[in-house]
């Protein structure tokens, strides 16, 4: 069976709403195991009210998610590693001296990030609204590439040790 795995930072928004948009493009009867986990994890949040009701309205089910740390022993059982950001990569790298491919790489062929709501609104706890909007907005943007990211998984050949360039390569 491959596994994949999704990296955020503390695997309450981005990692998990692309695990569950994911885990529902490939189906139930998929060869392909889908998890997240976050890689600068302190201590267990829980999930925003408006990330758990965004997920929701897309039919995706976050009541039984636990946010996870990505650890050398989780790292062990994956066969691919899809971070959702590029600090999330390098942190990989860093701490683990794994690699991974983005999720922007896999869903729109850009080594880009999906940024995390602090990162686009500082203090996005001054402006509520404008919090909730953004969040919509990126599990909407989650959701939209899912199948594409979901296909991409598909066409990756997990036997091949060329490492991540040939898998960007192979999408693409």
């Amino acid at each position: 069976m491959k596994k994949v795995l999704f990296v955020c930072s503390a695997n309450v928004f981005r990692s998990l709403a692309a695990e569950l948009a994911v885990r529902r493009e490939l189906g139930e009867t998929s060869s392909v195991q889908v998890s997240s986990g976050g890689v600068f994890f302190k201590r267990i949040k829980p999930l925003r009210e408006d990330v758990r009701s965004t997920l929701n309205v897309h039919g995706l089910d976050p009541n039984a998610h636990t946010p996870r740390e990505v650890t050398p022993e989780i790292l062990a059982n994956v066969s691919l590693v899809i971070s959702m950001g590029l600090d999330h990569q390098e942190a990989l790298q860093t701490r683990f001296r794994t690699s991974s491919v983005l999720f922007n790489e896999l869903a729109l062929g850009e080594p880009t990030s999906v940024k995390d709501l602090i990162e686009v609104l500082a203090e996005f706890w001054k402006t509520p609204d404008r919090a909730r909007e953004y969040v919509a907005h990126t599990i909407q943007e989650i959701v939209d590439c899912s199948a594409a990211v979901a296909n991409a998984i598909f066409r990756i050949n997990f036997a091949d040790s060329a490492g991540y360039a040939s898998i960007i390569e192979s999408v693409f």
